[in-house]
């Protein structure tokens, strides 16, 4: 591979549309700031080390890979931050372009470069010894490609950004340019001080979600129940229409509606073992559990991992939930809504349905009989059972997860979903203090002892 010092630019700025559009391109919105992908795509700029011999490496490489070499790219070997730098760079810009994402993208095709031909030495060598020992090497340098490749985007970022060069986002349209999102923007003008304006001028919503989006923003305005009510009127428009809402609060936008039993392949494939074992380790936790089902909810209320996942008919128990984890507080919260309609159902706990759904759970996937079943395909409201106190104050009904073809999991659980509430991360905390006014707070929501313990000790400590 070599280098044209002439396209380095070019293929610089071509890579990063590519890396950025693979970024947002699943996510329902984004806000076209550096902070934005620092909070929440953890993209940073991060220093790591190079042995000395790496860096011999990496200038070796590099001198072959520039077609001139009048242009030459060098590691300074004394540097213990990786300081960069490239000889007669004007032939690359040959502009006033940025030194630093130039780099930072040369750093990074060197170290491709080098991936690329251990990859080639390992599949091509014979000796399992020497195998062993280029794949050793290969991981060490795909570790610190990794880390490369950041760099790059980050500071291309910062560059994109700061410079306000345009950039096209493929599937995503400006916050302001949808009407109901413009309605909002002259409602609350007076209440939209210029840090925000900046912020909501730099959002873009992805056009698969934009008609059902809406967002909290920590406004202006000093009545600090404002949020709140914003929140209430968009969880509970569709009450006018006498639709049945349900609503699911993730701490994270970013998270996935997925049941806690998918989030690892190898939990998802030891299901039936799981449920069994817990059963027989600890048979007077479920001696008044009926079904299935209830010794469900009984592992969905310990925390173990189901193909359960949990949804309230109270809009305020959603929003503790969009809010309320400590660790996630400098991230975006959101609020999944549901409707009950003609498409979702939901079934009674003693419904036939719920009992061959449940069967799921104790089968291994090539084992289930989906013959005149085909419900165990789709994914089920079922109402909850009011087995606890915690079940009880949280409203608490409950998505089943079905099955798909190929899976234990059918992945379509947000076609379920008829609207998303994006709960800025400025405002979480004002949310929370005007819901404990409301008594929605950690003792109410978690009622047990021990929990109402701990919320009283962190509410006086």
């Amino acid at each position: 591979m070599t280098i044209e010092e002439t396209e380095v630019v070019n293929n610089a700025q071509e890579d990063f549309e590519e890396f950025i559009n693979a970024i947002i391109k699943d996510k329902k919105y984004f806000y076209w700031t550096l902070e934005y992908f620092e909070r929440m795509e953890y993209i940073s700029f991060g220093h790591y080390t190079l042995t000395p011999s790496q860096k011999e490496q990496i200038n070796e490489v590099a001198k072959d890979l520039f077609l001139d070499k009048g242009v030459v790219f060098s590691v300074k070997n004394s540097s213990i931050r990786n300081e960069l730098s490239i000889k007669n760079i004007t032939k690359i810009t040959k502009a006033q372009k940025p030194v630093e994402f130039i780099l930072e993208y040369t750093l990074y095709k060197i170290l491709s470069s080098i991936v690329e031909e251990l990859e080639l030495d390992i599949s091509g060598e014979s000796d399992e010894e020497l195998k062993k020992t280029y794949s050793v090497e290969l991981e060490k340098w795909q570790e610190i490609l990794k880390l490369q490749k950041n760099n790059f985007i980050f500071t291309c970022l910062k560059y994109y950004i700061e410079e306000d060069e345009p950039i096209y986002f493929e599937g995503f349209n400006k916050f302001g340019t949808f009407g109901t999102h413009k309605d909002f923007l002259i409602d609350f003008e007076n209440k939209i001080d210029d840090k925000l304006k900046e912020r909501i001028d730099n959002l873009w919503l992805n056009k698969k979600f934009e008609r059902v989006m809406n967002f909290v923003f920590s406004f202006s305005d000093n009545d600090d129940k404002e949020e709140l009510r914003f929140a209430l009127q968009h969880l509970t428009k569709d009450k006018i229409k006498k639709k049945e809402l349900y609503f699911r609060g993730q701490a994270y936008s970013n998270w996935l509606l997925r049941p806690s039993i998918a989030r690892t392949e190898q939990l998802l494939k030891n299901e039936n073992d799981l449920f069994h074992k817990i059963l027989a380790l600890k048979p007077n936790d479920f001696k008044n559990d009926q079904t299935d089902y209830e010794r469900l909810i009984t592992m969905q209320h310990y925390g173990l991992p189901t193909r359960l996942l949990d949804v309230t008919r109270n809009p305020l128990v959603g929003l503790y939930f969009a809010c309320s984890n400590l660790l996630r507080k400098d991230e975006d919260g959101l609020v999944f809504i549901f409707e009950e309609n003609d498409q979702n159902v939901f079934l009674n706990p003693d419904d036939e349905k719920v009992k061959h759904l449940t069967n799921i759970v104790k089968s291994e996937h090539n084992k289930i009989d989906t013959t005149n079943k085909e419900y165990l395909k789709n994914n089920h409201f079922i109402r909850g059972i009011a087995k606890n106190k915690r079940i009880d104050n949280q409203s608490g009904d409950f998505i089943f997860v079905g099955i798909s073809e190929k899976s234990k999991e059918n992945r379509d659980v947000e076609k379920l979903v008829s609207s998303y509430l994006v709960i800025d991360y400025g405002v979480k905390k004002s949310l929370l203090d005007n819901l404990e006014v409301m008594n929605i707070h950690g003792g109410s929501v978690y009622p047990e002892l021990g929990n109402m313990s701990n919320y009283l000790h962190h509410k006086y400590k």
